[in-house]
C-alpha cells in the first residue's frame, strides 16, 4: 500500500510544479508554499485512510483464518491452493482500494477547490497550462490502466479489460480536474497580486444564452466583444425569456439569442493585461447580473 501512496504523492506533486513552471517564469515564494502546504494536506489524508484500510484487511485476514482451523480438514493440497488462492484475490483487492481510495481523494480535492474558485480569468487564456495539464492526465491514465493489468493477473481477461479501462478513465479524469483547477487558481493568485489590482463594475453584452437539463441544471451567458462563458441564476435567466423583443426568432426556451440587446452587468478585476470577472468561476453570477443594454432602447438600435 505504501507504494500507491508514493505514487499519489509524487503525481501531486509532479503536476503541480508542471503548471507553475508553466505558468511562471520566476516562482514567487508564497505560492511554493502554498503548493507544499496542498500537497502535505493531501499525502495526510491518504496515509490515515490508508492505516484504516490497513486495520480492516487485518480483520478480514483473521476471520478467514479463524475459519480454516474450524473447517474439517481435508487434504494438505486443497488446504494449501485455498490459502494461496485467497491470498492473491486478498492482494488485489487491497491494491484496488487503495487506489481508488486515492481517486476519491483527489475529486474531493476538486470540490474543495471548487468552493474558493469564484473568478472567471479572461485574459490572458492560458491554454498552454491547459494543455499541459490534459498531457499530465493522460499519461497519469495511462500508468493507472497499466498498473491495473498487471496486478490483477488473476482475473479473468474480460475483467482484466473492464478493469483497466476504468482505472484509465477515473485516474485521468481525477488527476486533470485537479490540476486544472489548482492551475486556474494559481494563475489567479499570480496575474492579479492585490498591489497592482483595480476593482471596478463593467457591462459585457451578450451574445446567447442558454439552459442546460439534467442533475447539473445550469443556465449560461456567453459575453462579446471578449468571450467568456459564465453561470447565472435561473431568475436571470427568466427575465431573458420574460423581455424578449417581439421580432426575435425562434423563440425556444433553452437557447436565446441576445446578440447585444442583453448585457451583464459584473464586477471586473484588471492588473496590467490581465483581466477577470469577479463573483464566477465555479459560482453563479449574483441574482440581478442580466439587464437591458442602456444603449438598446428599442429594435432599431440592435445590429
Amino acid at each position: 500500500m505504501k507504494r500507491w501512496i508514493v505514487f499519489f504523492a509524487i503525481l501531486w506533486a509532479t503536476s503541480l510544479a508542471l503548471t507553475i513552471v508553466l505558468i511562471l517564469k520566476h516562482a514567487q515564494a508564497v505560492y511554493i508554499c502554498i503548493t507544499v502546504g496542498c500537497l502535505g494536506i493531501v499525502v495526510l489524508v491518504l496515509l490515515k485512510l490508508v492505516v484504516r484500510s490497513k486495520e480492516s484487511t487485518r480483520q478480514c485476514a483473521t476471520s478467514a483464518t479463524t475459519v480454516l482451523a474450524a473447517a474439517p480438514q481435508g487434504s494438505q493440497q486443497e488446504q494449501s491452493k485455498w490459502r494461496s488462492s485467497e491470498s492473491g484475490q486478498s492482494k488485489i483487492e487491497k491494491g484496488l482500494r487503495g487506489w481508488f481510495i486515492g481517486f476519491g481523494v483527489l475529486l474531493l480535492l476538486f470540490v474543495v477547490l471548487g468552493w474558493f474558485d469564484n473568478t472567471t480569468e479572461l485574459s490572458p487564456s492560458h491554454d498552454n497550462v491547459l494543455q499541459a495539464c490534459f498531457v499530465i492526465a493522460g499519461i497519469a491514465g495511462l500508468v493507472c490502466g497499466g498498473v491495473a493489468i498487471r496486478n490483477s493477473k488473476r482475473m479473468a481477461v474480460w475483467r482484466r479489460s473492464a478493469l483497466a479501462l476504468s482505472m484509465t478513465l477515473l485516474g485521468f479524469l481525477s488527476v486533470f480536474l485537479v490540476t486544472s483547477r489548482s492551475a486556474s487558481m494559481i494563475a489567479g493568485w499570480i496575474d492579479f497580486p492585490p498591489s497592482k489590482t483595480r476593482t471596478y463594475q463593467t457591462v459585457f453584452k451578450i451574445s446567447r444564452a442558454y439552459q442546460t437539463h439534467g442533475k447539473g441544471r445550469s443556465w449560461n451567458v456567453q459575453t462579446t466583444p471578449i468571450w467568456s462563458n459564465l453561470e447565472i441564476t435561473e431568475d436571470d435567466y427568466k427575465f431573458m425569456l420574460n423581455h424578449q423583443l417581439p421580432g426575435d426568432a425562434p423563440r425556444d426556451p433553452d437557447e436565446i439569442l441576445s446578440n447585444g440587446y442583453f448585457c451583464a452587468r459584473v464586477a471586473i478585476q484588471q492588473s496590467g493585461g490581465a483581466l477577470r470577472v469577479m463573483n464566477a468561476g465555479s459560482h453563479k453570477l449574483p441574482k440581478g447580473t442580466v439587464i437591458i443594454c442602456p444603449a438598446s432602447s428599442g429594435p432599431a438600435s440592435r445590429k
